[in-house]
């Protein structure tokens, strides 16, 4: 069976101080990359997620046109995935996690900096898609193990009944 791991930032509402692995199929930890973006002002916490996509989570969707068809299935196939982890962490966690779902983008104001004063008055706003990046991301994303997160495991608290 192929298995293909997968690296993506989401994101919380509250920061993750500590890194989680659920047995050999996925695990967090907070984004603190050199160079990434961060503002004292943010609400959205980026947070890392790694997980394997094997031949079991495709998703196969029809179409007569073979590019379009491995596209979609390939998107449909990694959003599923990602989706239902997060759903699981948010259940099981004191955390809300989640990706931008709505990718058409929306009018902002684009702050270039955390404490801008008066200069903010003369910016304007400009169409904005939502998302997370920064040049060196490419390669930190490039893995084909579990990356190595030196901050504290997140325990697994077992429940007894």
């Amino acid at each position: 069976m192929n298995k293909i791991l997968h690296k993506t930032i989401i994101f919380t509402k509250t920061p993750i101080n500590g890194f989680f692995r659920y047995k050999d199929i996925f695990q967090i930890y907070p984004a603190n990359f050199k160079n990434m973006p961060k503002s004292n002002l943010q609400q959205h916490h980026p947070t890392v997620l790694e997980y394997w996509l094997s031949d079991d989570d495709k998703i196969d969707l029809q179409s007569e046109d073979y590019i379009w068809k491995e596209l979609s299935s390939n998107t449909a196939t990694i959003l599923t995935k990602q989706d239902k982890i997060l759903s699981l962490l948010t259940v099981f966690t004191n955390h809300i996690f989640f990706r931008y779902n709505d990718l058409t983008g929306s009018w902002g104001l684009p702050l270039k900096y955390d404490n801008p004063g008066e200069e903010m008055l003369s910016w304007s706003t400009k169409w904005i898609m939502p998302d997370f990046y920064w040049p060196e991301m490419i390669g930190i994303f490039q893995n084909t193990e579990f990356s190595n997160p030196i901050v504290p495991e997140i325990k697994f608290i077992e429940v007894s009944r």
